[in-house]
């Protein structure tokens, strides 16, 4: 499993997950007349797909307590082949190998010849050699059943259990139930066909518990630096390590020290701000606004009509304080007169100062 964190408290959880074994299931019936239901399998399968992961992170106040609990659903391809062992061998009385089929009888034992035939000759014992040598796929078309595909979907769905080792060494116990959307994985399924052996209308479905260990190779190292550097000292000065607004981080590095109560930041101390408009969350009315959008002190985006009216000055200066603006744009001799100007321009001095 390849995983990573999906937001900012870590509580979400993205995994990509391969499997790769095998399914194995033996039914021993020794009722006479159910001895058709000697039935075993041996499926080698093949999965890999994606699951969300949901693991508390919100009730708990310590980023990384000893024990936490998870649940995780997803979506998986599932690949099986199924196979059984059918067929093996024994010896006649003159010491001769001979394959033949398992015959199972009702005292227990595997026999050369059905129990229904047993009066017709000699049987020999037979033992199991657990080779699944018979493509039960191949078995049932052969007999006149329809096909069916070896490849599905699954549902996986897992809960447990995580054991925090170290800051990036997790060790979990787990469970995981696998709901595909096929019946053939025992190549038991209900059949109209079928008279002696017919399974139900439900799909197949597989389980295990399993104990594994997870590094964390990706998360950034700077919160678990911070948290050892502060383990190693054995005194330092309270005061420097104040924090004034209680968000959790010290004074000497918050770089937003006055944030209010209860409001949610980040490893700087500063509110978070999702949208990256410049309104932290909290303040933030419109939490979904368009990257590089010019927003209001409430984060909501200003029309672009408006924006056009605002930064629009169609008046003329005033004529009481052109002066100021002349003399702080085109001081001492760069003031325009009509001897400095062409001659068909005297017609836009209208007071006939000579400016």
């Amino acid at each position: 499993t390849v995983s990573t964190y999906l937001d900012y408290r870590r509580s979400l959880v993205g995994n990509f997950h391969l499997i790769y074994g095998s399914l194995t299931g033996n039914e021993r019936e020794l009722d006479p007349d159910k001895l058709d239901q000697n039935l075993n399998f041996q499926s080698g399968i093949m999965v890999f797909g994606l699951n969300l992961e949901y693991n508390f992170a919100h009730f708990f106040p310590n980023p990384k307590p000893v024990l936490r609990p998870f649940v995780s659903v997803g979506i998986e391809n599932l690949s099986f082949d199924s196979k059984g062992d059918l067929k093996g061998y024994y010896f006649d009385q003159d010491g001769t190998k001979i394959e033949s089929a398992y015959n199972y009888w009702p005292d227990g034992t595997i026999r050369n010849i059905p129990w229904k035939d047993r009066n017709s000759g000699p049987s020999y014992v037979m033992v199991r050699d657990w080779n699944y040598e018979t493509d039960l796929r191949d078995l049932t078309v052969g007999a006149g059943f329809d096909s069916y595909s070896k490849n599905t979907f699954a549902i996986p769905v897992d809960m447990g259990i995580d054991f925090h080792v170290t800051d990036r060494v997790t060790m979990r116990l787990g469970t995981s139930v696998h709901l595909s959307f096929t019946d053939y994985i025992d190549n038991v399924h209900w059949d109209k066909k079928l008279t002696a052996v017919t399974g139900n209308f439900n799909n197949d479905n597989f389980t295990y518990t399993y104990l594994t260990m997870h590094l964390d190779l990706f998360s950034p190292p700077r919160v678990i630096t911070e948290q050892l550097k502060f383990a190693e000292l054995d005194e330092f000065d309270y005061d420097l390590y104040e924090d004034e607004d209680g968000d959790g981080v010290f004074d000497i590095s918050d770089d937003c020290p006055s944030t209010p109560a209860g409001v949610e930041v980040d490893t700087l101390g500063c509110p978070y701000d999702d949208d990256a408009d410049g309104v932290p969350n909290y303040l933030d009315r419109e939490k979904e606004s368009a990257p590089g959008a010019f927003v209001d002190d409430n984060g909501v985006t200003i029309d672009d009509a408006i924006l056009i009216a605002r930064f629009n000055f169609p008046d003329a200066v005033p004529r009481n304080e052109l002066p100021l603006y002349l003399e702080g744009t085109f001081a001492g001799p760069q003031r325009l007169t009509l001897a400095d100007m062409p001659e068909k321009f005297g017609q836009l001095d209208l007071d006939g100062d000579g400016y």
